[in-house]
C-alpha cells in the first residue's frame, strides 16, 4: 500500500522487471526491503516504515563518500545534555522537531534512481525511488547536517550567551552515572 502511495505522489516509479532492466540496464540495483512497526492505525492495522537495505547486495551505502567526519549529536546525546542541564539552576528545555517523511523530501538526481530500486516479491514489479529513502546513508547524512545547522542557529538566537554546559556533555566520555 505504501509503495503504491509513493507511486501516486511521484516519489517512486513502478516498472515490470523487464521494463526496469531495459530502461536502466546494468545500473539497476534491486535492494531487499524490511519494515519497522511505527504504530497502529485506527482500524487496527499496523503502520510500518519501509526499510530499504542500501548495504546488503546493492553496495549503495558502501559507495557513498561522506564528505566529512563531523559528528552530530544523536537522540541519546541530547537526552544526556538535558539530564545534565536539569541539575543546573534555572530552567531547562529541549525542542524536538520530527519532519514527517523527511528522507522523502530530498529529490534524487535521475542518474541515481536505478540505485534505489526494490520489489516486494521475486518476479514482481520493481519500484524505483525518485526521492531519498530510509536506509540510504546520504539521506541520514544530509538531515543530520540540516539538524545541526538548525540547532546552531537556534543556539545563536538565544537571548543570553550560550555557555559551555550546553554542548560540553556531547563530547564528554560516556559514563554510567549519567
Amino acid at each position: 500500500k505504501e509503495l503504491d502511495e509513493l507511486v501516486e505522489t511521484g516519489a517512486a516509479l513502478r516498472f515490470t522487471e523487464q521494463e526496469a532492466r531495459k530502461r536502466f540496464g546494468a545500473d539497476l540495483r534491486v535492494a531487499s526491503l524490511g519494515a519497522l512497526r511505527k504504530g497502529e492505525a485506527e482500524d487496527g492495522s499496523a503502520i510500518a516504515r519501509i526499510l530499504f537495505d542500501g548495504t546488503a547486495g546493492t553496495g549503495i551505502n558502501d559507495n557513498i563518500k561522506v564528505r566529512d567526519q563531523d559528528q552530530s549529536p544523536t537522540a541519546p546525546d541530547i537526552k544526556r545534555v538535558l539530564r545534565c542541564c536539569s541539575e543546573l539552576p534555572g530552567a531547562t528545555f529541549g525542542i524536538v522537531i520530527d519532519v514527517k517523511g523527511a528522507h522523502r523530501l530530498i529529490p534524487i538526481a535521475p542518474q541515481d534512481w536505478p540505485m534505489q530500486a526494490c520489489r516486494l516479491e521475486t518476479g514482481g514489479d520493481v519500484y524505483i525511488f525518485t526521492v531519498g529513502t530510509f536506509g540510504v546513508a546520504s539521506a541520514a547524512y544530509w538531515w543530520s547536517r540540516a539538524g545541526s545547522a538548525i540547532s546552531s542557529t537556534m543556539k545563536a538566537m538565544l537571548p543570553y550567551p550560550a555557555h559551555d554546559h550546553m554542548t560540553a556533555p556531547i563530547a564528554a566520555p560516556r559514563s554510567s552515572s549519567l
